[in-house]
């Protein structure tokens, strides 16, 4: 198919005239490819290395292959690259839901950019060209730098798999293609929701939406193919499930955020969970995220008020113990101790022992660790206005206890890509 294609390259827009350092550019471009195949066929060159100079060169020859000259010159050249990379499918595609660089992305997407130059408009429509397109559309997503054009690339790839076609009979490959068209589909929310959690971490309810969402186009792709079981769902339901937590938690709902913690463990058993928190996470491991109960119940304990003080040190000592071998180091535990030290002069206030003189010490540790978090500096300053009678003490232990709860939930800049390690899903 590809190579009748190659004899009806629709002409793209008129590019004008030549403008001042084109011509330089274009001369440029010649000598590195003389360099790159030397002497020699293009089929001696290894094809990640003709992968790096087209990912490159394209941003020159796409405009202006309607130029005859250009198009005599390079057309030619495209062909024989895209031939010799005819099997780059067998390669790209474990490479591709790995974590893998944005060079390496840019590598893959330019085989796909010479097909969407080359391609005639009726091949272009088939299944297998609207496969192609997908892929293009997607690895354009993973490679966009803004989260809006990264949600908006993933819908347009998931629409050119989901186009209905005038066909009696449905092949294999049309199902396949409806199987991914759904999974992109998920992925433009997942990535909406990640953008969410990045720049609207408090405003949990949409956050958690936007995960079920994306939950819900999973799991009818894997009923679109029912013998091809993946993680994908779990994945996804782990994150609505650990946004519930946090919406629980904040909210005080304390059956509710056990709910959801176990939920989120049935999700964890169907994934690999080491590698999930390696990722930048509100929990620093497998085994942190397992002691969120014991949170939990401190949170409890808090909504009971003052009372309830002595209980609230002696659980979050227990957890310190149980979590400082494994946390040395981190702000998390600094964050957690400080918090404690800070709980601890609400409970000697409690008793009745004047605590104002204490304070000032409290905000010198503070003032040790510049990312400690503006969290834990709102708690000292509850702690020091009831400390000077300018809070109630009651009203000091419910601002802890929501200001413990209130925990960012943080993820990577680009859209949290991850998967247990891998860099997006395989999109079938």
């Amino acid at each position: 198919m590809m190579d009748r294609d190659w004899e009806n390259l629709f002409r793209l827009q008129e590019c004008g005239e030549d403008v001042t350092g084109l011509g330089k550019r274009l001369s440029e471009l010649e000598d590195q490819w003389r360099r790159t195949v030397g002497g020699g066929s293009v089929h001696e060159v290894a094809g990640e290395e003709l992968d790096r100079f087209f990912a490159v060169a394209l941003r020159t020859i796409s405009p202006l292959l309607s130029q005859e000259a250009v198009a005599k010159q390079w057309r030619p050249r495209l062909r024989d690259y895209f031939n010799v990379r005819a099997e780059f499918r067998r390669e790209f595609r474990p490479s591709m839901y790995r974590r893998v660089t944005r060079e390496e992305l840019g590598r893959f997407k330019a085989i796909f950019d010479v097909w969407d130059l080359c391609v005639s408009e009726a091949n272009r429509n088939t299944s297998p060209g609207r496969y192609y397109q997908s892929y293009r559309l997607e690895l354009a997503a993973r490679l966009a730098p803004l989260a809006q054009e990264r949600e908006q690339l993933f819908l347009e790839a998931s629409q050119v798999c989901l186009q209905l076609q005038n066909s009696e009979s449905v092949t294999p490959l049309d199902e396949a293609l409806q199987r991914r068209g759904l999974v992109l589909k998920s992925q433009a929310l997942r990535s909406s929701a990640f953008a969410l959690l990045n720049t609207t971490p408090a405003d949990l309810g949409p956050i958690e939406d936007r995960f079920r969402e994306a939950l819900d186009y999973a799991r009818k792709a894997q009923e679109v193919w029912e013998d091809h079981e993946d993680i994908h769902s779990h994945y996804l339901g782990f994150w609505a499930e650990v946004v519930r937590l946090r919406r629980a938690e904040v909210n005080g709902r304390i059956d509710v955020a056990r709910e959801a913690h176990g939920a989120a463990n049935r999700h964890l058993s169907n994934l690999d969970p080491e590698s999930l928190f390696k990722e930048p996470h509100a929990w620093c491991s497998l085994s942190d995220f397992q002691r969120e109960p014991s949170i939990i119940e401190i949170l409890e304990l808090l909504k009971r008020g003052p009372a309830a003080l002595p209980g609230v040190v002696d659980r979050l000592n227990q957890w310190l113990n149980d979590s400082r071998a494994e946390l040395v180091g981190t702000v998390r535990l600094r964050r957690m101790e400080l918090r404690l030290r800070a709980i601890e002069l609400l409970e000697e206030l409690q008793r009745g022992e004047d605590v104002s003189w204490k304070t000032p010490g409290l905000f010198s540790e503070l003032g040790k660790y510049p990312s400690i978090g503006r969290h834990t500096w709102e708690i000292a300053n509850h702690v020091e206005a009831a400390a000077r009678g300018r809070l109630d003490l009651s009203a000091a232990v419910a601002a802890v206890a929501l200001l413990l709860a209130t925990n960012h939930l943080t993820h990577t800049a680009t859209g949290a890509m991850v998967v247990g390690g891998v860099t997006g899903w395989p999109i079938f």
